[in-house]
């Protein structure tokens, strides 16, 4: 590759950027004004007779979050453990007629209630 190649490509570079639009001047202002903004919202909460209301409101929101936040992982977790401590169900066993009453007649009346054919 030439010089005069590499030189032609740089001006073709140069002339690209420079049509990237800019920022008008007045967004400036814009940018220094919210931050004054800010900074006189900030002086005058701390001079704000419910501060401390304020402050205790802002920080129960942040620990209200992280104790919901650590509840759901122990739920999670505990969740998990169960899943890995417990056995499988047994799919296999006998949903027989007679048994499925036998356990609810013991479940619910604490007495064995079986009708028997006569």
């Amino acid at each position: 590759m030439s010089l005069h190649a590499c030189l032609a490509s740089m001006a073709r570079l140069k002339a690209w950027r420079s049509l990237n639009p800019k920022p008008p001047i007045f967004f400036v202002f814009v940018i220094f004004s919210q931050l004054a903004q800010c900074i006189l919202f900030s002086l005058s909460t701390w001079l704000h007779q419910y501060l401390f209301i304020i402050l205790l409101n802002s920080s129960h929101r942040v620990l209200v979050r992280s104790k919901q936040a650590m509840e759901y992982t122990g739920i999670a977790c505990a969740t998990a453990l169960m899943r890995i401590s417990f056995p499988p169900f047994d799919r296999s066993f006998s949903f027989h007629p007679w048994i499925f009453f036998h356990t609810l007649s013991f479940t619910y009346s604490k007495v064995l209630a079986l009708a028997l054919p006569t």
